[in-house]
């Protein structure tokens, strides 16, 4: 399985504390699996659809999500509060 990359999270404010929060929305037809590994450690499941929010230490992090079946990786310097959304673009030839 190939690994692809994916964006980056949305910085949508500031924070004044060493905590950032991310909300992701998963826009896929399956289920979605993101972790988040650095300073500390974090897997949140997240069912079609759906709206779910973490809260992280603040700090650098390789961030992995798999869905129906692929698998996205990034990297992302967290500090604040952020938001995502993830879904599948595929272009049949």
């Amino acid at each position: 399985m190939r690994i692809q990359e994916m964006p980056n999270s949305d910085k949508v404010g500031e924070s004044n504390s060493g905590i950032s929060e991310v909300s992701i929305k998963n826009d896929t037809s399956c289920e979605l699996i993101v972790r988040y590994s650095g300073i500390d450690s974090r897997m949140i499941s997240i069912p079609q659809n759906q709206l779910r929010s973490i809260s992280i230490k603040s700090g650098d992090y390789r961030v992995t999500a798999t869905a129906c079946g692929e698998s996205y990786s990034s990297t992302e310097d967290l500090s604040g509060n952020y938001s995502s959304s993830y879904y599948i673009s595929r272009t049949f030839r």
